[in-house]
């Protein structure tokens, strides 16, 4: 059986259906034995609607320059 930590890990996978059978069955079998990886499976699989439901605003120019500059003065992560 999976761990709690690899329900996690595959959640969004599982919600997405881009998981195989296997898979989905064993992700299945730890959230019906486990409240809180259901609970947390759910209100993922919640988010991902609601934020998937709403239309995209566009940024405003002087938005976008701002976040691409703040990208480019990033450091790169080691």
């Amino acid at each position: 059986m999976l761990s709690c930590e690899e329900v996690v890990e595959r959640a969004s996978e599982y919600l997405d259906r881009d998981l195989g059978r296997w898979g989905r069955l064993k992700v299945r079998l730890h959230i019906a034995m486990c409240k809180h990886c259901n609970r947390y499976v759910l209100q993922l699989g919640l988010t991902t609607r609601l934020v998937r439901s709403r239309p995209a605003d566009p940024l405003a120019p002087h938005v976008e320059d701002q976040l691409i500059e703040s990208f480019r003065q990033a450091p790169p992560e080691a």
